[in-house]
């Protein structure tokens, strides 16, 4: 299977600001795009698997982030990395939501993961998030992103876990409280497949919505709440082919090490 890594160099040329990027260990994205309509399906899906306080979780789509807006994101990080060797940057996004809401709202954080070793067993190379309070906190307001405390921040994760119940298998039927041994706490979504989506659809637009990720197709399959990052809105018909991320690094508490296959 050929690699498909961001085409860094045009890409740079293009985005003189993101010349850190040039930096980072190439990552393969081969496995990383979901085509529509399967993506429609994993974002419907959540109407029958989560519940918010007994709710359905709407709207489904989450935020429309501009291209440019990433840039401050991407340079926060890559400034403040010092460590000598390979390293990849990428965005923590946790689940969070306040106390009366139904609807899910991502809370984002630059990130810096430093090569640690070469799994064999895994066939990967294994990336270690060092320092988790590398960047910020933020919240997209629909404008810009916009910071927020990391007390703030623990208290709508909090509001998260607390109020989210599951149906947990394809199979299940009943809607049980979020398990910390189970439940995804955030995604790790690297900026190299941002720009990736980004790059590759004209609006120049990053769409984050809840979606469901089956992780075998049988009845005992476990059911994650997850983030889709595409790079357009997700629908049940689309008048062209679109391209969405739902590989992402699903990361459940205490999650620091991630493998990579690298182009």
């Amino acid at each position: 299977m050929l690699s498909n890594p961001l085409n860094v160099i045009p890409f740079v040329q293009r985005h003189r600001s993101l010349n850190g990027l040039l930096d980072e260990s190439l990552i393969d994205l081969q496995m990383s795009i979901l085509d529509e309509p399967d993506a429609y399906d994993h974002v419907i899906k959540c109407h029958l698997y989560l519940r918010l306080r007994n709710q359905y979780v709407k709207p489904l789509l989450c935020d429309q982030v501009s291209m440019n807006k990433f840039e401050p994101l991407f340079n926060e990080v890559t400034g403040k990395r010092q460590v000598i060797g390979k390293y990849i940057t990428g965005l923590l996004v946790f689940m969070a939501t306040d106390e009366t809401s139904t609807e899910i709202t991502p809370i984002y954080q630059p990130v810096c993961l430093d090569w640690k070793d070469y799994d064999g067993s895994a066939q990967k190379d294994r990336y270690v998030i060092q320092d988790t309070g590398y960047g910020n906190y933020y919240i997209y307001d629909g404008n810009d992103f916009a910071v927020v405390s990391e007390a703030e921040k623990n208290k709508l994760v909090a509001n998260y876990r607390k109020d989210m119940s599951f149906i947990h298998t394809i199979g299940g039927a009943n809607y049980d409280p979020f398990n910390a041994a189970h439940d995804v706490t955030a995604c790790l979504v690297t900026f190299q497949l941002i720009y990736k989506l980004l790059d590759e659809t004209p609006s120049e637009t990053l769409f984050v919505t809840n979606g469901i990720r089956e992780i075998r197709s049988d009845q005992t399959s476990p059911i994650k709440h997850m983030f889709i990052f595409s790079g357009e809105a997700i629908k049940e018909h689309q008048a062209a082919p679109a391209k969405y991320a739902n590989r992402s690094h699903l990361c459940p508490p205490c999650s620091t090490i991630f493998g990579f296959d690298l182009a």
